[in-house]
């Protein structure tokens, strides 16, 4: 398969994979959202929070390193991918260790302390499951990854409705994550032997190459979970639990949104590993790849300025989440920074600079604290909602980091095409929003199909989207 064929048909299984998974999330969050409260909503999200945090710690750079490995080819394969494995099943139980000592040294409750390593234990079968993911993307069979993460997100949405309708509360919520992680990783075992793949015994050597391969990888993109688990620790002692609630349902919105730029990233990593090797193929892969995600960041930053209380209100229902629209609405003005640094630190990561994207992550992650923790109670105080500093902080150090990521970009990687789409995205998102802002009294079933025609048709004018593109997914669509 051609070079922009595999890109593309990686696209769009992934995209329509995430198509189906954004709609189960969306019945999960309503349901915990309008089942839990916000302050219960607040405690599971912390829960969560912490579990995000400590799997970077299990995952040790595997994401990365062994999609790179396996889509270049190994002659050990079976070995390294019984290697990876084993070093996610001993992460794990570490990690629950390491969970305990935190909600202790944090003053948590009782919940948290006994539910964050249960959780981090009862996930150690999609811990296992996810090292098959990993084979699946880097041989270009992502649909087999899309079609197990479906079954197993289905799984869980369906075990977490029975246990609510059934009384149940945090802790059911949390068990029922387990279920999804059993099925996932039954049938991503019997795809991937059925396939011919082979999974052999860790060796001492694989073990070494992916410690040591995965430690600086590791260190920066723990960053990704600390983040959070530093915000949601700020704001359970400086704003309180309903905050926290506030927050994580924000949260899980822009994580939803946010998928499309995973979904780019994921799909063009294997093929951006075997073009780093040459710097013209490099930098064309680089320039066609970020002008679809930048019409995606925009169409989502736009979207989101302009329908966020529509938004919360279809999720959550109206009366306990209304300050989750004014968080959406300031992450919108930043959202299509955050699509970049995505995009630049994945294309960092390619070309081993690893131990530099480790000092920027880490740099960025300190400044934001420090920030944190004198904004959030001066927000609190004005505006009665702490995690407004949260969104601020976040978006203004995010455009440093994306800068910091571009100079540490081979000379020419990035160049007069890739500056000048996003001086395009920017024009896209202005006379989207400005036009549509005068006119946010319409009723929202006619301001959304106005929405994407104005969109559309910006985007089209500006050549952020190209007519190709339409055909391209429409060609794959039929294929499909």
């Amino acid at each position: 398969m051609k070079k922009k064929g595999r890109i593309a048909s990686n696209v769009i299984s992934l995209g329509i994979g995430q198509i189906a998974s954004a709609g189960l999330g969306f019945i999960l969050n309503a349901s915990l959202g309008r089942w839990l409260g916000p302050s219960d909503f607040g405690v599971f999200f912390t829960i969560v929070t912490i579990c995000g945090f400590f799997g970077f710690a299990i995952d040790w750079g595997q994401s990365a390193y062994v999609i790179r490995e396996l889509s270049r080819g190994r002659s050990d394969e079976p070995e390294f991918l019984g290697s990876a494995m084993l070093i996610g099943a001993l992460g794990s139980v570490c990690a629950a260790v390491l969970a305990i000592a935190f909600a202790l040294l944090a003053g948590y409750d009782k919940r948290i302390i006994y539910l964050a390593p249960l959780a981090m234990l009862i996930g150690i079968p999609l811990t296992l499951y996810q090292r098959f993911a990993y084979l699946f993307r880097a041989k270009d069979l992502m649909h087999i990854d899309v079609v197990v993460s479906l079954v197993g997100r289905a799984l869980t949405v369906a075990a977490t409705l029975a246990f609510l309708q059934f009384g149940g509360g945090v802790t059911e919520a949390v068990l029922a994550q387990c279920v999804g992680g059993m099925g996932c990783l039954t049938i991503g075992t019997y795809i991937a032997l059925t396939r011919g793949f082979e999974l052999g015994a860790p060796t001492f050597k694989a073990l070494r190459e992916l410690i040591s391969a995965g430690a600086p990888i590791v260190a920066s993109s723990m960053v990704a979970g600390l983040q959070p688990l530093i915000e949601v620790l700020m704001l359970s002692h400086l704003a309180g639990p309903v905050v926290v609630g506030w927050y994580g349902a924000a949260r899980t919105i822009l994580g939803l949104l946010f998928s499309p730029a995973l979904i780019l990233t994921t799909a063009t990593f294997p093929e951006l590993s075997r073009a780093s090797l040459v710097s013209t193929e490099f930098r064309l892969v680089l320039e066609k790849t970020l002008r679809p995600l930048l019409a995606v960041a925009v169409a989502a930053s736009s979207g989101l300025y302009l329908f966020c209380h529509h938004l919360v209100a279809i999720i959550y229902g109206r009366g306990h989440f209304e300050q989750t629209a004014l968080i959406l609405q300031l992450a919108a003005i930043f959202f299509p920074t955050f699509f970049l640094g995505a995009f630049f630190g994945n294309a960092v990561t390619v070309i081993g600079k690893t131990h530099e994207l480790a000092v920027v992550a880490w740099t960025n992650l300190t400044a934001m604290a420090i920030l944190n923790w004198f904004l959030i109670g001066i927000c609190q105080v004005q505006y009665h909602n702490g995690a407004i500093a949260l969104v601020i902080t976040s978006g203004l150090t995010e455009l440093l980091v994306v800068l910091s990521y571009i100079a540490l970009l081979p000379r020419g990687a990035v160049g007069k095409a890739t500056l000048l789409n996003i001086v395009r995205a920017g024009i896209t998102s202005v006379c989207t929003i400005a036009p549509l802002s005068a006119v946010q009294s319409l009723d929202v079933w006619f301001l959304g199909p106005l929405f994407v025609v104005t969109f559309t048709v910006v985007a089209l004018a500006v050549k952020l989207i190209l007519p190709s593109d339409l055909l391209v997914a429409l060609s794959y669509a039929r294929r499909g």
